[in-house]
C-alpha cells in the first residue's frame, strides 16, 4: 500500500484461512471503495496445492489493510476477474468470475449473491464497468464458454443493479471496460472498448460506436481513470512511451539494456479532457 503516490510503499500480508493452508494465490483483483476511507476490497484466486480447479475467495478490511476479514462467495469455483463498486451507492458492489457469472454485494463485500446476466448465471464475466453518475447502472463483458471453447464477447448494460439486462452491438476485440468524462463539445459520458478498429467508444450505450483515429490495434487488457487528464496508455511485449504533447501518439521499442525488441513497445496518446486520466494499457498478439 502506498499512501504517498507511489513515491513509497507499505507490504501488506494476509494469512489465509486454515481451511485453505497450503493454496497459491494464482491471481487477485484489488478494490479500495470511493466512498469509504480505508475499505478495501480482495478477490483472490487460490490453487489448491495437488493441483485442480482454482477457487475464489473475497477479502475486505475496513483499516486500509491492518486487518482482513474473508467471505466465501456462492460458488467458489474459478478465478475473480474483475470488481467495481457503484459510483453513487456505497454499499452496492459487482464481481466478476470465470464461469460463475456476476457476483453482487449490496454491504461492501460482506457477503455476496449471484446475478443472472440475460438469464445466464454460469457465463464468465471478462470486466466491468459502471456509470459515474447514474446508480445501479452497469456495464458487463461476457463469455459463454457453454457454447464452445473459443466464445465471442457480448457486452451487456443493467440499468437496474441486474435485474434485468440490455445486449449491446458487437464490436469488441479487448478485454476491459472503462467509462470517461465527457470530451471536449460533448455532454454525455462515454464508453471506451477495443475493437478491430484498435479502441472504440460509444455515447449511448453501445447503439454506435466511432473508432479513435491513430490507434494500433492490440487487445486492450486494462483500464482506470484518476481524474486528472486524459491519457491512453497501450502496452506491448517491450519499450515505454511517453507522450508530452497533447494528442501526439509516440513509440519506442527499446528497452534500457535490451535495446530493440523487434516492434515492441508501450504506446501512450495523450490528451487533456476536463482534468480526467484515461489509462489502456494493452499488450500486442
Amino acid at each position: 500500500i502506498s499512501m504517498d503516490g507511489g513515491t513509497s510503499w507499505l507490504n501488506i500480508t494476509r494469512s489465509l484461512p486454515p481451511a485453505y493452508a497450503g493454496y497459491s494465490c494464482s491471481s487477485f483483483t484489488i478494490q479500495p471503495s470511493p466512498h469509504t476511507l480505508n475499505r478495501v476490497l480482495v478477490g483472490a484466486s487460490l490453487s489448491p496445492p495437488a493441483g485442480g480447479d482454482v477457487e475464489s475467495i473475497f477479502f475486505t478490511s475496513s483499516d486500509g489493510g491492518a486487518t482482513w476479514n474473508y467471505v466465501l462467495p456462492p460458488q467458489t469455483l474459478g478465478y475473480v476477474t474483475d470488481m467495481v463498486y457503484d459510483a453513487i451507492n456505497p454499499g452496492l458492489v459487482y464481481a466478476g468470475t470465470e464461469y460463475n457469472g456476476l457476483l453482487r454485494s449490496t454491504n461492501s463485500g460482506a457477503s455476496w449473491e449471484s446475478v443472472s446476466v440475460a438469464i445466464q448465471s454460469d457465463i464468465s464475466v471478462a470486466a466491468i464497468a459502471v456509470h459515474p453518475n447514474l446508480t445501479n447502472k452497469v456495464y458487463v463483458r461476457t463469455y459463454d464458454f457453454s457454447s464452445g471453447p473459443n466464445p465471442e464477447p457480448e457486452l451487456w448494460y443493467s440499468e437496474n443493479a441486474g435485474a434485468t439486462w440490455q445486449p449491446m452491438s458487437y464490436v469488441f476485440t479487448g478485454v476491459d471496460l472503462l467509462m470517461a468524462p465527457p470530451i471536449p463539445d460533448q455532454f454525455l459520458y462515454a464508453l471506451y472498448t477495443g475493437c478491430d478498429l484498435g479502441l472504440c467508444r460509444s455515447f449511448d450505450d453501445g447503439t454506435l460506436w466511432d473508432s479513435i483515429s491513430g490507434m494500433p490495434r492490440p487487445e486492450i487488457l486494462s483500464a482506470a481513470t484518476d481524474g486528472e487528464r486524459s491519457i491512453i496508455y497501450l502496452g506491448t511485449p517491450g519499450g515505454l512511451v511517453y507522450s508530452p504533447i497533447a494528442n501526439a501518439l509516440m513509440m519506442t521499442d527499446d528497452v534500457p539494456g535490451l535495446g530493440s525488441l523487434g516492434g515492441g513497445g508501450v504506446y501512450r496518446l495523450t490528451t487533456a479532457i476536463n482534468d480526467e486520466f484515461i489509462y489502456l494499457p494493452l499488450i500486442f498478439r
